[in-house]
């Protein structure tokens, strides 16, 4: 081996590029329903669950169980959990008599 063939050798790693993994996001599990009852599959994709109470989806392909949990959280769904029971009226109050 000369220092020509060395130098050669380290100019081939150079210029081969490395290859990024290509991303693996979670997908919807059941589990997520089992732990927090309002949220369900979402129709957008298998990447996203659907809040029953905010009527909203929202992605849990970065975090799985932390992206729902973070959502839960959220300033949006804590005041519609909140607000839920306070505003619904009794269907009697719907109702007439006649």
């Amino acid at each position: 081996m000369s220092a020509s063939d060395g130098e050669q050798d380290a100019e081939t790693d150079v210029d081969e590029p490395k290859r990024k993994r290509p991303k693996v996001l979670q997908k919807y599990l059941p589990g997520y329903q089992v732990k927090y009852p309002a949220i369900r599959h979402s129709s957008v994709s298998e990447n996203h669950a659907y809040c029953t109470v905010c009527r909203c989806d929202f992605g849990v392909g970065h975090g799985g169980m932390g992206d729902v949990e973070k959502h839960i959280r959220t300033t949006k769904h804590v005041v519609k959990a909140g607000s839920g029971a306070s505003c619904a009226r009794p269907i009697q109050n719907f109702l007439t008599n006649s």
